[in-house]
């Protein structure tokens, strides 16, 4: 019905600003018009309890099936840890590095002696061994299933519709949730964590496999059809042959999913890999420990990128040179000769550590500094919590008093208040700019009410308009069904807490992403500098992040708040950067010619030109804030990832999923808004 209007554009503009009188009333008449302000209670539906009620019939119908799966899963983590635990230290190095000489040469060589000769200075060599053990089992099964889910998808069209929609929410529930509902199937352990990293690093091999099958270039098909080729040759020796690049990049991402997955898997415990070393100094606020540790993942990370970039470029050995046989076969000799006559004269694992000297040290260290800096650090939080994350909160209506502010919202005030945003808008609306317009009324609202006071169906019916203006009839029921869905649930305050913690990090990190994306492309020291801090941060495990903001702010929205803002920084930064460096020069010149100064370059042609990436880079953002939301909620904050923490402590699958899918849900609408922006 809706795409009947004549003008799609007009009907949204007025639908919306029919949604803002709307929201007004609501917030005027607060007791008569209650149930536009706050979800009626008699509207929310006991869906967690029907989801853990159909978890638990699932489970207990096939709970043989799943004992049995349990116990081979386990056995084949015990077997294999034990058979790589049984190796001594010297001869994994050695035969790691010969390994890492063959396939990329001596740079990725020293990389790789260099981590683990930290791995064993730090003493976390058993719990590494652990983690790459988890690794080693989650890979070849992601890769398995991914890859038969990506040949299916690429087969058949409604297959492929409906694994896309199941992958958009696979990718964007947090990695928490996932662990909440095997807990039930598994029980608390590493199989449980092992299927989780299986479904968490699947989506990355499925979505390459099926673009690699998919881009197969027509004419290569043609000749292999003239060839005579049946159907199994034409996809086992043309399809995936020339879908081989797009295969192994899908292998390399998930290889880095699996390592990331592994690591929160690390909450349920029952392995004592490096995930749970990280995770219990972030709960004991053990800086030292924290930040060893979460250097080793970091390592770990960077590594297994490197080796596995490197295998799928390398280039053909040279003429001249040992056959792969002929090498692996010297290089197991080397290994042996040193498991004899080096391995029994080295020092055990526990009088190599450093860790018991290093450790203390840090945690002395950051100790001092938070000290010397607390009226610096209290000030800050201060400042920032009372004139900008309370008003998102709560609102000005109820933070402008004289016990916050100094003083009150006054009728005086409100007149000007209520002028400027709606002077403003009418004059955009004169300028024929109606959806500026539209941001500016809804800017004013939500700061007079904050995201608490924010009412509900207004939002909703006004966040489906202008998915009805972006997308279609399509998007405005994606919108309108998935924030239904989270108000029926029961979890809209939890959601609109969740929101205002979002949106204060991602202005934060737009802002100052896009600052230093700015010097970055600029200034070729800044850029430099910079790649080191953005590699870092997304590799470090985001548990490490949190133990120095406990240290510095104490645990509460604060610490959330800036765990956020330093996870989601990084492609707001990188975005930006990689936008304006690749402005096209022919328009750069013009710009010169035309007279402009450094600023109106950089606003009026950079900016323009950079859109798409900047845009991107935003989409970006939103994501990494969401994935790091749940994780932010052990330093106290509410919401949706608290409600996540809480579920997988008492095993309360409903609870989990519903809270994660909600979370899935704000990311897939903020998604595809975004995808329709960047194209408008």
């Amino acid at each position: 019905m809706l795409e009947a209007f004549p003008n799609r554009q007009s009907a949204t503009a007025l639908g919306c600003f029919a949604a803002l009188a709307l929201a007004v009333l609501a917030v005027m008449f607060g007791r008569e018009l209650s149930w536009l302000g706050q979800v009626p209670a008699s509207f929310s539906l006991p869906v967690s309890n029907w989801t853990n009620a159909a978890i638990t019939g699932f489970s207990t119908e096939f709970r043989e099936l799943f004992r049995i799966v349990g116990d081979a899963l386990n056995w084949q983590l015990k077997t294999l840890q034990s058979v790589l635990l049984d190796i001594p230290w010297s001869v994994m190095v050695v035969v790691l590095t010969l390994g890492a000489l063959r396939i990329a040469g001596p740079g990725l060589a020293a990389l790789t002696a260099a981590t683990c000769l930290y791995i064993v200075f730090a003493g976390y060599w058993k719990e590494s061994i652990a983690t790459l053990t988890l690794v080693s089992l989650g890979l070849p099964l992601a890769c398995i299933f991914g890859a038969a889910l990506g040949i299916l998808a690429h087969s058949n069209r409604y297959v492929a519709a409906a694994v896309d929609a199941v992958l958009d929410v696979m990718q964007t529930v947090p990695a928490f949730a996932y662990l909440t509902p095997l807990i039930v199937l598994f029980g608390f352990g590493p199989v449980a964590g092992l299927v989780a990293s299986v479904l968490f690093a699947l989506p990355p091999m499925t979505r390459n496999v099926k673009v690699g099958l998919d881009q197969t270039p027509r004419e290569t098909i043609e000749a292999a059809e003239i060839a005579g080729c049946s159907r199994l040759q034409m996809f086992a020796l043309v399809r995936l042959g020339a879908a081989t690049r797009q295969i192994l990049m899908g292998l390399n991402q998930t290889i880095m999913a699996t390592l990331s997955m592994v690591i929160f898997a690390a909450v349920i415990g029952g392995f004592e890999d490096i995930g749970w070393e990280v995770l219990r100094a972030a709960r004991r606020a053990e800086f030292g420990n924290g930040i060893i540790a979460g250097l080793v993942v970091t390592l770990l990370a960077i590594l297994l990128d490197r080796v596995s970039e490197a295998a799928f470029v390398r280039e053909r050995q040279p003429r001249g040179k040992l056959s792969a046989t002929s090498f692996w076969g010297l290089t197991l000799l080397a290994g042996a000769v040193v498991w004899v006559a080096i391995a029994p004269l080295l020092p055990s694992l526990a009088q190599l550590s450093m860790r018991p000297y290093m450790a203390p040290l840090l945690n002395d260290t950051l100790m001092s500094v938070s000290v010397y800096l607390s009226t610096v650090t209290a000030t800050l939080k201060s400042v920032i919590t009372t004139y900008f994350l309370l008003p998102l909160r709560i609102g000005l209506m109820r933070t402008l008093t004289p016990a916050i502010w100094g003083f009150e919202m006054s009728p005086a005030l409100m007149a000007i208040y209520v002028a400027v945003f709606c002077g403003s808008a009418l004059v955009l609306v004169f300028r024929q700019q109606v959806g500026v317009a539209l941001g500016v009324l809804f800017t004013g609202l939500l700061l007079y009410t904050g995201f608490s006071g924010m009412p509900w169906l207004p939002l909703i019916a006004g966040l489906t308009l202008v998915g009805w203006w972006l997308g279609g009839i399509r998007l405005a029921a994606i919108t309108a069904g998935g924030l239904l869905a989270i108000a029926v649930s029961g979890f809209w305050p939890s959601t609109m807490f969740s929101a205002y913690l979002m949106a204060a990090s991602i202005i934060t990190a737009i802002v100052l992403g896009g600052l230093l994306g700015v010097l970055a492309a600029e200034y070729e020291p800044v850029s430099r500098t910079m790649r080191p801090v953005n590699d870092f941060l997304q590799t470090i495990p985001p548990f490490v992040i949190l133990i120095p903001l406990i240290f510095f702010f104490q645990v509460g929205d604060f610490s959330s708040y800036l765990a956020i803002v330093a996870y989601a920084i990084v492609p707001m930064a990188r975005y930006t950067e990689q936008g304006l460096r690749h402005v096209p020069a022919t328009q750069i010149d013009a710009g010169r010619l035309a007279g402009c100064t450094p600023l109106q370059m950089l606003f009026l042609v950079k900016f323009p030109a950079a859109r798409s990436d900047i845009i991107l880079g935003l989409n970006q953002t939103i994501m990494a804030a969401l994935a790091m939301l749940a994780v932010a909620a052990l330093v106290g904050s509410r919401g949706l990832g608290q409600d996540v923490y809480i579920a997988l402590s008492k095993a309360d699958s409903g609870m989990g999923l519903l809270a994660g899918l909600s979370i899935a849900m704000l990311a897939m609408i903020s998604d595809r808004f975004m995808r329709r922006m960047a194209v408008q």
